[in-house]
């Protein structure tokens, strides 16, 4: 029997759209006529060109310096945050008060003259790779840990917005597909992720988005990906906790000093 899915998850056709730009890149030499494009090539594969091999921390710098995605284009449409808002990245102090959970807010978008309508985000990647015989391998078990980071986050600081952000990164080189640009996982291989049950655990105020970050060939994420974004269930707008607040306009201050 198959699992049913979160309210708000994946679970109709309309669900299955996502919002997604794909890219290449070339060098442009001299005395060059003709580039091809989504191109592969064989010399360029080694581990460390393996996004997925990356740390969660550098998947999230990534994510906020890429040129692919210039300032975070694609999430700001997709959860209608305006461009006067900011994002940093990791925030502890002095918004967070212990080490407890969540530890930190992976990113926080605020914008200077409302800091009382900042949207929080606890990102957890999970790590995907198409096998050479086309299995998916996919790492899903550090999602309830993802679930219960963004419910303390919300009840502890409760922020205008809460969402919890899963980074799917996955290394689809080996995708039975000839062209490039359509080496990503499809809606059933990505299942797993859609329907884990500890998505039945976060709350009900707290959003849930979808990153995925594809690389599709031997080429380094800086050169070829596709990236594909879903909002599969929008945060409720709370009512922002004044220490929360004060501490953001704390923050704010210590940044600009």
């Amino acid at each position: 029997m198959p699992k049913e899915p979160v309210p708000g998850m994946p679970g109709y056709e309309a669900d299955q759209v996502m919002r997604a730009v794909s890219c290449d890149s070339v060098l442009v030499q001299q005395g060059m006529t003709e580039y091809k494009l989504f191109d592969d090539m064989d010399d360029l594969d080694s581990s460390e060109s393996r996004y997925n091999n990356q740390s969660e921390s550098n998947v999230i710098k990534w994510l906020l310096s890429n040129h692919f995605d210039s300032d975070m284009g694609l999430t700001r449409a997709e959860l209608d945050i305006p461009s006067t808002y900011k994002f940093y990245p990791e925030i502890r102090e002095p918004i967070i008060e212990d080490q407890s959970v969540p530890g930190d807010i992976d990113l926080l978008a605020v914008e200077t003259a409302n800091p009382h309508l900042s949207v929080a985000i606890q990102v957890k990647r999970v790590k995907s790779r198409i096998l050479e015989n086309g299995q998916v391998d996919m790492y899903v078990k550090h999602i309830p840990k993802a679930v219960l980071q963004a419910r303390e986050m919300m009840l502890k600081y409760r922020f205008h917005r809460n969402y919890l952000m899963l980074v799917l990164v996955a290394d689809t080189q080996h995708h039975k597909h000839d062209f490039q640009l359509f080496r990503n996982l499809s809606f059933e291989e990505k299942l797993r992720m859609y329907q884990h049950l500890a998505l039945h655990d976060l709350p009900e105020e707290v959003g849930l988005y979808l990153y995925e970050l594809s690389q599709p060939s031997k080429n380094t994420i800086g050169q070829t990906a596709t990236i594909a974004v879903k909002q599969h269930r929008a945060a409720k707008k709370l009512d922002q906790l004044s220490r929360t607040t004060e501490t953001i306009v704390e923050f704010l201050k210590s940044i600009k000093e």
